[in-house]
């Protein structure tokens, strides 16, 4: 995430000046671009970031040695350029706003998608092994699943223990209902 930060100043002196503010206020010389009215001008506008609308009218502006300055400032610092170059009068070049947001994409899964240890454990006894074991389904067993057709998982995690059934949360406890001396469910 950045912000384009655009200003026009009447002559080179000008733009240096703000640049040399902005570079005493921590702002990186990498991050900024100053734009003369020679040469490409289009070109130079568009290469140092800023938007093709925008790009089109100080294109249009810069004329009789006036100087562009483009600070593509990164979450955070947009602020204190902003504040930084209002000290610093500029051009008024016909733009509701002079600053533009530029959002930054996320490349959602890029990093994890190939990765080889990509649902793996690597605390496993035999290296890095699957998560849930090396083979989950056992052919054979007597089927003891809550699910028509289903079957009984082994591995790390078994989802069905075959065995009497419960009737209570606490291991070799009593009913809860029991602990409170009341009724849980109330039967018809």
């Amino acid at each position: 995430m950045k912000t384009i930060i655009t200003r026009l100043y009447p002559d080179a002196a000008a733009a240096q000046a703000a640049h040399a503010a902005l570079l005493e206020n921590a702002i990186r010389p990498e991050s900024m671009d100053l734009v003369h009215s020679d040469g490409d001008v289009s070109a130079n506008i568009r290469n140092a970031g800023v938007t093709e609308t925008a790009g089109k009218i100080y294109a249009a502006h810069m004329t009789d040695g006036k100087a562009l300055l483009v600070v593509r400032a990164p979450f955070g610092v947009a602020a204190t350029a902003t504040r930084t170059l209002e000290d610093f009068p500029s051009l008024d070049v016909g733009l509701a706003s002079e600053d533009k947001y530029i959002r930054a994409e996320a490349e959602v899964g890029s990093i994890l998608k190939s990765h080889p240890l990509l649902m793996s454990n690597k605390y496993g006894t035999r290296g890095s092994t699957p998560v849930f074991g090396t083979n989950q389904v056992i052919r054979g067993v007597t089927k003891n699943s809550a699910i028509k057709g289903g079957s009984y998982m082994t591995g790390a995690i078994k989802l069905l223990i075959s065995g009497k059934r419960k009737t209570s949360a606490i291991s070799g406890g009593m009913l809860f209902s029991e602990m409170i001396k009341m009724p849980t469910v109330i039967r018809r």
